[in-house]
């Protein structure tokens, strides 16, 4: 094995990791917010969260205020270990694909759901510098440009509507 070899099968193995976890916190949340049942992410031979939250079900609901976490001990872990994924997609190759642009759209969707809310905003700063980029080059299109936009504007929709809106537009919060 060179040492190039050895990256590849890495990226490789974590991109598959992460959409499985995002996989994974997508299934939760959905099976929460439709039938109201918790989907445990604990992985009894990898102990990555706390041996103390053996209950998943009043963690998703009580500690963290219905936000699943997937395999993690909490929504901004998830955040920060997907993060990367966005950055390896968009900016260690010389062309992006519409299947990375797909992976990165659906990781990115996981982030909001998690409602994570340092994942979502580094998220946006991803994107928004690769869409910088691209513009600056002149590889982007007005159906591109048209395509980040409603994207964002959905974004924003079910930002607002996840706990994270909720506490942002919450006018009594006083920080």
């Amino acid at each position: 094995y060179t040492k190039f070899m050895a990256q590849k099968v890495f990226i490789k193995i974590y991109r598959k990791i992460c959409l499985a976890s995002a996989t994974l916190l997508i299934a939760q949340t959905l099976l929460l917010k439709t039938i109201g049942y918790c989907l445990p992410g604990v992985l009894s031979f990898l102990p990555l969260t706390d041996p103390s939250m053996q209950d998943y079900t009043s963690a998703v609901l009580y500690t963290n205020s219905g936000r699943c976490m997937s395999f993690y001990a909490e929504p901004s872990h998830f955040g920060i270990y997907v993060l990367p994924f966005l950055i390896i997609t968009f900016f260690t190759n010389s062309f992006v694909t519409r299947k990375n642009l797909i992976e990165a759209a659906y990781v990115s969707i996981s982030l909001i759901l998690c409602a994570s809310f340092t994942g979502i905003i580094s998220a946006i700063i991803i994107w928004s510098i690769y869409l910088l980029l691209n513009i600056i080059r002149g590889k982007i299109s007005f159906n591109i440009i048209f395509f980040y936009i409603f994207s964002f504007a959905v974004f924003l929709f079910i930002l607002s509507n996840s706990s994270a809106g909720e506490y942002m537009l919450n006018n009594e919060i006083i920080e």
